[in-house]
Parts: structure tokens; C-alpha cells; sequence
């Protein structure tokens, strides 16, 4: 269901906030990976129990909980200022939906990026998910931004459990100071947009500790309404067989392809530099990238891998 975005900028601020700083995406992962997703022009996205650490739903849902346990009587009364009754339907639907989202929802990370990372990327996420073979394929910002799809980008906020009812509050107080734009906005579309709220800071918030990481999430859960499916896959990853969903990256299938959304792929530090960023070079003009050589960088980061 379309949201005009003065409607969208009051349920979300924290994303509006955050989107308007962003210029491109990076996607840290193994050369094998890139390699992947280059020639098949497809990104994986997959149940968010398989993250490196399966408590963070854990901690966006204890974040959540706290702060509507804490807060429910001013909760109410905002909600119910519009429609009388709909704050409990949305506690009990989110909390129905809390309990299933751990295995139901979807997600691919990337990381932001800016011009002072062109050419070396960010040592931080080399260490953490390069491998020895690390590869960043730098997505222009309309990768985030493509209309009607089944998924949605969202960044990640980097809080404690006490911080958070800050973001709660100013949600809350958004929505009660804006009664002249959203009185006559139709129940089941405040519904909705209030729930989903609920539902993408839950899958959203992570641990302060983490905050370097600068983390963007592409979310698919199937229980929000959409004209189009991620059909599942099934693939084997590290050795686990597992449920994936694909985005797809190839024109006609999306608005916008592969070629449209690269904008540079930086090879890591690796005993093998060179001959990545020839294999990837190849792949990319293979896929239909003009003059490839000049989007791939090689890190020159001094970084030692244990083996």
C-alpha cells in the first residue's frame, strides 16, 4: 500500500533521518560470494536465525517489549486518539507477529559507504566478513530505493535497551502533534503503517557495540502486504541446507539491473589481489558492465589474515 512520504516521515524518522546522509551501499562479503552474485545478478537473503548472532531479534524484541510495557498508557492514549480500540488490536497483532518473525523474515546487510572508503573499504568489516578473500560490491543508493518490490531497506539503530525508549518516545509524540495530518488518514492504512513501525524496529535494533559497522538491513517478511512474492530457494551455505529468498537484479525483472546499481566492487586484502580483480573484472563486463576495469579497486590495506 503506497505511503505518501510526509505520511511515511512521522511513523518513521529514524529511517527518513539516516536516508538522507547515505549516498551508497556496501555489501562486505567472500570473492566467491561476489562472484555469485555478478554472474547470477541475484542477492541472497536469508532467515534471520542463520545471522552471525541470532540474539539480535532477541534484543530488538526485549528493547520493544520493555518500552511498551513501560509505556502502554501513553501508547493507548495516542493511538486510540485516532481510532478508539485500535492500540490493543496492534499490541495483539505485534505480539503474535514477534513470536514468528524470527522464522519468517528475511534479510541481506549492507553497510553504508562513503568517498573516503573508495579505496581502501573499512578495515573493521574486511576483519569481520572478508574471510581471506574479502570483496565489496558498492551499490549505488537507488538499490535501497526501488519502488513497489516485496522488501524494504531499514538501518540498523545502535542502542541499549534504556536509550531506545527515546526513538519510542519520539515516534509517539511525532505521530500525537501531527492529529492535522493524520486525522483523516483511513483507519486501516494508520493501522498498517503503525504496525509496521513495530514490526521494522524489531528486526532493526542492534547492540551500541556494533555501531562501526554503520548497518543497513534489506528486509522481506512475508506477512507484509505486497502485489509481488520472494519465491523460496533452497541452497546450501557453510554446509547447512537452508531457505533463501532471492532478489533478483536482472532488468525486466526489476526496475533497475545490476548494471544500473554497481558502483564500484573493491577487492580486500587477500594473497591473491590481483587475480580476483581480473576474474571479477571479466564477470562484470560478461554481465553487461561497460568498461569494468574502471569500477574494480584493489585495497592496498596492510592487513595480515590468520590461516
Amino acid at each position: 500500500m503506497y505511503v505518501p512520504n510526509h505520511i511515511y516521515k512521522i511513523f518513521h524518522p529514524h529511517v527518513v533521518e539516516k536516508a538522507a546522509k547515505v549516498d551508497r551501499f556496501a555489501y562486505y562479503t567472500r570473492a566467491e560470494t561476489a562472484l555469485s552474485v555478478i554472474q547470477n545478478q541475484t542477492l541472497w537473503m536469508r532467515k534471520t536465525k542463520c545471522m552471525n548472532d541470532f540474539r539480535e531479534l532477541v534484543f530488538g524484541r526485549e528493547c520493544l517489549t520493555d518500552q511498551l510495557a513501560f509505556k502502554r498508557d501513553y501508547f493507548r492514549e495516542v493511538i486510540d486518539s485516532f481510532y478508539g480500540g485500535l492500540a490493543d488490536e496492534l499490541l495483539a497483532t505485534f505480539e503474535d507477529d514477534a513470536t514468528s518473525m524470527a522464522d519468517q523474515t528475511y534479510i541481506t546487510c549492507v553497510s553504508e559507504h562513503d568517498a573516503t572508503e573508495d579505496a581502501y573499504g573499512r578495515l573493521s568489516m574486511w576483519r569481520a566478513y572478508g574471510g581471506t578473500t574479502g570483496v565489496a560490491i558498492v551499490f549505488k543508493r537507488e538499490a535501497a530505493e526501488l519502488p513497489g518490490l516485496p522488501y524494504y531497506a531499514s538501518p540498523v539503530l545502535y542502542t541499549t535497551s534504556e536509550d531506545f525508549g527515546v526513538e519510542f518516545d519520539k515516534v509517539l509524540s511525532g505521530i500525537a502533534s501531527s492529529r492535522n495530518v493524520l486525522r483523516n488518514l483511513p483507519r486501516e492504512l494508520f493501522r498498517s503503517e503503525m504496525l509496521f513501525a513495530l514490526q521494522s524496529a524489531l528486526v532493526s535494533i542492534k547492540h551500541r557495540g556494533f555501531v562501526e559497522e554503520r548497518e543497513w538491513r534489506i528486509v522481506y517478511y512475508p506477512n507484509i502486504p505486497s502485489p509481488y512474492e520472494l519465491k523460496p530457494q533452497v541452497r546450501v551455505i557453510n554446509g547447512v541446507p537452508q531457505i533463501i529468498r532471492e532478489i533478483q537484479l536482472k532488468r525486466g525483472m526489476s526496475p533497475l539491473g545490476l548494471t544500473d546499481l554497481i558502483d564500484r566492487v573493491i577487492v580486500g586484502p587477500t594473497q591473491f589481489p590481483d587475480v580476483i580483480a581480473e576474474a571479477l573484472t571479466t564477470a562484470l563486463s560478461l554481465a553487461g558492465v561497460k568498461s569494468a576495469e574502471d569500477i574494480v579497486h584493489i585495497s592496498d590495506i596492510p592487513l595480515r589474515h590468520n590461516v
